[in-house]
């Protein structure tokens, strides 16, 4: 799923680099990609079968300290929402057949 993800990025011209935020008790951010001057931060999951594995990965997310775009991209998401936090959550499928799924 991370190499489909990271071609279909680059595919539409996005800027794409990871990083790790070593400075917050180890939280990764599995990209960071800018275009123009927007910025995505986006983190992949296999899968999120519980609230707890939820916050796992969105943790990270809500610590960048900022409000560019927060997206989580998961095989088990049956259709793309906002949860109460404003992360993006989508599925891998509608990120890699729909070119706008940044946009969004």
């Amino acid at each position: 799923m991370k190499l489909r993800v990271i071609a279909k990025i680059f595919i539409r011209g996005v800027k794409q680099k990871t990083i790790s935020n070593t400075t917050i008790k180890q939280l990764e951010i599995d990209f960071v990609c800018n275009k123009g001057s927007k910025r995505y931060y986006i983190q992949l999951a296999y899968a999120i079968p519980d609230q707890a594995k939820m916050e796992q990965e969105q943790r990270p997310l809500t610590l960048t300290g900022d409000f560019f775009k927060k997206i989580i991209i998961t095989k088990d998401a049956p259709a793309s929402y906002y949860n109460d936090d404003g992360v993006l959550v989508m599925s891998v499928y509608d990120f890699l057949l729909n070119e706008g799924s940044l946009e969004n």
